[in-house]
C-alpha cells in the first residue's frame, strides 16, 4: 500500500497567493479541481462535492464572518477555479458548484446576524441595493448575476 504525497505545488502556489502557512496546509488537503461544465445536478461532474462540503462544515469560525470567508475562499478556489485565475470567474466554474454546496453555504451563514443572513443577500449576489461581497468567497464581480441565477435555480433562499 502506498500513500500519495500531498500536492505541494498547489499548496505552494496558494501559500504565495495568500501568504500564510496555515492556508497552504489546508489547501494541500483540499479536494481536486472540478472538471466538466456542471449543470443542475447536485454533484459537480468530476468533483467530490461531499469533500468540499465536509471541509467547509469543519471550519470553526462562525459563518458570514471575515475569518470564515478567509477559510472558505481557498477551499472554493482549489475546487472550482479551473483556470487558476485566482477567482471563480467563468460561467462554467459557477455552474460546476453543486446545488448541495450552495445550500450548505447558505445554511452555515444563516445564524449570522441573528438568523437574518442568507448567501444571496449577505454577499450581495442578489440584484438590487446590496453591496457585492462575493469576492470574499472567491467569486469575480462579473459572476454576480450568473452566480445568483445558479443559486436561485438550486433553491437557495433569495428573499429578504
Amino acid at each position: 500500500m502506498s500513500i500519495a504525497a500531498p500536492d505541494t505545488t498547489r499548496a505552494s502556489r496558494l501559500a504565495c497567493a495568500i501568504g500564510t502557512v496555515w492556508l497552504a496546509v489546508a489547501a494541500s488537503s483540499a479536494p481536486a479541481m472540478a472538471q466538466g461544465s456542471g449543470g443542475s445536478s447536485d454533484t459537480a461532474p468530476g468533483q467530490n462535492a461531499t469533500a468540499v462540503i465536509r471541509d467547509i462544515r469543519a471550519i470553526r469560525h462562525p459563518g458570514g464572518t471575515d475569518k470564515w470567508d478567509a477559510a472558505v475562499k481557498p477551499i472554493l478556489l482549489a475546487a472550482y477555479d479551473t483556470d487558476r485565475s485566482g477567482s471563480i470567474d467563468t460561467v462554467a466554474e459557477v455552474t460546476a458548484i453543486s446545488c448541495d454546496l450552495l445550500k450548505v453555504l447558505d445554511e452555515v451563514i444563516r445564524p449570522f446576524d441573528n438568523g437574518q443572513s442568507a448567501l444571496t443577500w449577505t454577499y450581495g449576489f442578489k440584484p438590487g441595493n446590496y453591496t457585492y461581497l462575493g469576492d470574499a468567497l472567491g467569486f469575480a464581480t462579473s459572476m454576480r448575476n450568473p452566480a445568483f441565477e445558479r443559486m436561485r435555480t438550486c433553491g437557495v433562499r433569495t428573499g429578504a
